[in-house]
C-alpha cells in the first residue's frame, strides 16, 4: 500500500533515518575507519574514542567532541557540517528475481517480498522513499522480514529471501560481485547527507580540528 509522505517533509523524515549516531555502525566500519586509521598515523599521539552506535548519542551529556548523523537534522543546539553524502540502493538477488520477477515500476513493488529495517527508536518498520512522477513516495510493505540490522538485510537479500532497500555503503561488495542486482534506478529517491555534529556551547578542540579536516580532505571527491 503506498501511502503519500507526510507534509512536513522536505527530503527524508519520518524516522526513514534514526538519527543522533555517535558513529552509524556499518558506515563507521566500512568508510570512517580507514579514514581514522590513516589519521592516526598521520598523529601518533592522538588517542581516539570511537563509539559504534546506531543509537541515539546525547553529545552534550555523552561529553563527545563530535557525531556523525546521517539524513534530516532537527536539534538546532547543535553546529552541523556536511562532509559527504548517501544514496538508498533497492536491490535484490538474481536467485529472487528469478522467482518473483523484476519490478520495473513502483506499482510493481506492492506484490513483492521486502527485507526491512526495525527502527531503534520507535521499533516500526522504517518505511521505503522512492521518487515517483518527480515526488518522494514512501512505501510500507505488507509482506516483509523485519532486520534490526542493516549489513545483516543485505545478507539476507543475497540469500534470496526478497527486495532491500539500503545505503549504497552497505551493498557495494554484493553488487560488484553480482550477488546483487539495483532495481531500478530511476525509482531512487535523493542522495542523504551526512553531517558531522557539534555542540554549540563548545569551543573546537584542536583534536576537533584534526578530525574535521580528515573528513574534510577524505570525502572531497566523493
Amino acid at each position: 500500500m503506498w501511502r503519500a509522505p507526510r507534509p512536513r517533509w522536505g527530503g527524508f523524515g519520518d524516522g526513514l533515518i534514526d538519527h543522533g549516531h555517535a558513529l552509524p555502525i556499518a558506515f563507521g566500519r566500512r568508510k570512517l575507519l580507514p579514514v581514522l586509521a590513516q589519521l592516526a598515523e598521520r598523529r601518533p599521539g592522538l588517542v581516539l574514542d570511537i563509539p559504534l552506535s546506531d543509537a541515539y548519542a546525547d553529545l552534550v551529556q555523552s561529553g563527545l567532541d563530535a557525531s556523525v548523523r546521517v539524513g534530516e537534522l532537527d536539534d538546532s543546539s547543535l553546529v552541523a557540517r556536511r562532509f559527504a553524502k548517501q544514496s538508498m540502493i533497492l536491490c535484490a538477488a538474481p536467485s529472487y528475481l528469478d522467482r518473483a520477477g523484476r519490478p520495473r515500476r513502483h506499482e510493481d513493488l506492492a506484490r513483492h517480498r521486502f527485507i526491512v529495517y526495525r527502527q531503534h527508536s520507535s521499533g516500526r518498520n522504517r518505511p521505503l522513499p522512492f521518487r515517483v512522477n518527480g515526488e518522494i513516495r514512501t512505501l510500507h510493505p505488507e509482506h516483509a522480514l523485519r532486520i534490526i540490522d542493516g549489513e545483516a538485510m543485505a545478507r539476507a537479500a543475497s540469500l534470496g529471501l526478497g527486495l532491500t532497500q539500503r545505503l549504497d555503503h552497505m551493498v557495494e561488495d554484493e553488487l560488484a560481485s553480482g550477488a546483487l542486482v539495483q532495481l531500478p534506478p530511476r525509482l531512487r529517491p535523493p542522495d542523504m547527507s551526512i553531517h558531522r555534529l557539534m555542540p554549540t556551547q563548545r569551543l573546537m578542540p584542536a583534536r576537533g580540528r584534526v578530525l574535521a579536516d580528515a573528513l574534510t580532505e577524505a570525502f572531497a571527491a566523493r
